[in-house]
């Protein structure tokens, strides 16, 4: 059994903050529960879940065995203007970096059809000063190839939402020096991530968003999922600071956080 919640914090960090807990839930345990009342138990626990002064509105899916038990939206997706999550729990949401699960994807399935080789070195695929030391693809995937993150660097607010041509970023991440030497420590990074996109860009000849909508998106019929903040604002739960709505989808780093989708995109994924 799985669970699906997503929801925007009240009162968050200044660039916003969305959350998505997935749960797995054994079998055992709610074997005992017939679905109608598996059902009023996961309601009552979503309701409970918007009545906390820091969550305005929230959408839940819960699956178990390929049966949708409950796929509903909670209080408010804008504080802002008043608006309500659609009842239907298809409101779409900011995941951030459960982006990255469709990057890593991405590469991997890459891999299996023998056009990645993760253990070759990553300048074998883009153009990246890696300053003499090897880089396999793989140390990019578990957070230890010892890059500078970008969201470490301190111009990252300025750039964040700025449409600026892709090999900006790299240059800036290569002219900053590795945090450590690949494969001595794991640190987690936006910038290995925003590397591996560059990867799936090279290696299948298509863009980044491009080839995630027709390797995903469109076989597993996400159709609310989208690379890019899509332009419907009754649809789309906004972070908060306060009871105002702050838009906080960057621009640069996009195979590292920018996948918009709803509860009912997650749970086929």
């Amino acid at each position: 059994m799985s669970l699906h919640l997503a929801g925007c914090l009240r009162g968050c960090l200044p660039s916003g903050l969305f959350v998505l807990i997935a749960i797995s839930l054994a079998q055992p345990a709610t074997a005992q529960l017939s679905g109608q009342a598996l059902t009023h138990a996961l309601d009552s626990a979503a309701r409970a879940h918007v009545e906390s002064p820091i969550i305005p509105g929230v959408s839940v899916a819960v699956v178990r065995g390929g049966e949708v038990l409950l796929q509903r939206g909670y209080g408010f997706v804008d504080l802002e203007w008043g608006v309500r999550t659609p009842a239907e729990g298809d409101a779409s949401y900011e995941i951030g970096s459960v982006t990255k699960q469709f990057t890593a994807a991405a590469i991997l399935l890459l891999a299996e059809e023998g056009r990645i080789d993760l253990d070759a070195d990553v300048t074998e695929y883009i153009d990246f000063d890696t300053r003499g030391r090897s880089i396999p693809v793989r140390r990019l995937l578990d957070h230890t190839s010892g890059v500078r993150s970008y969201t470490e660097m301190s111009v990252f607010e300025t750039l964040s939402k700025l449409d600026l041509p892709r090999d900006t970023l790299v240059r800036l991440v290569e002219a900053e020096a590795f945090d450590f030497e690949p494969g001595t420590a794991q640190i987690y990074n936006n910038s290995a991530f925003f590397l591996l996109g560059l990867i799936v860009e090279r290696v299948s000849g298509t863009d980044y968003d491009e080839y995630i909508e027709e390797h995903f998106f469109e076989p597993l019929e996400m159709d609310d999922a989208k690379v890019f903040l899509p332009e419907r604002r009754d649809q789309i739960a906004l972070p908060h600071e306060g009871h105002q709505s702050a838009q906080s989808v960057a621009i640069l780093g996009i195979p590292a956080g920018s996948i918009i989708a709803s509860a009912s995109d997650m749970h086929p994924f």
